[in-house]
């Protein structure tokens, strides 16, 4: 997901989930961590769409954990 997302993501996750209130630079930590290994990469979604495979929308990079 872009960090939009993700920043929305976690909103809700406090919203609806209970999930605790995070520290701004903490959340900041986070969503940069979670855009740069958990985000759209558009360089490997071009070479995707150009092998024509359209089974996966987006390609999502292993979690580096």
């Amino acid at each position: 997901m872009s960090r939009e997302a993700w920043d929305k993501t976690i909103t809700w996750m406090q919203q609806e989930q209970g999930m605790w209130e995070l520290e701004p630079g903490d959340r900041k930590s986070i969503l940069n961590y979670l855009s740069k290994y958990q985000g759209p990469d558009q360089n490997q979604y071009k070479i995707e769409k150009k092998r024509k495979n359209t089974m996966y929308e987006f390609y999502y990079p292993v979690n580096p954990l």
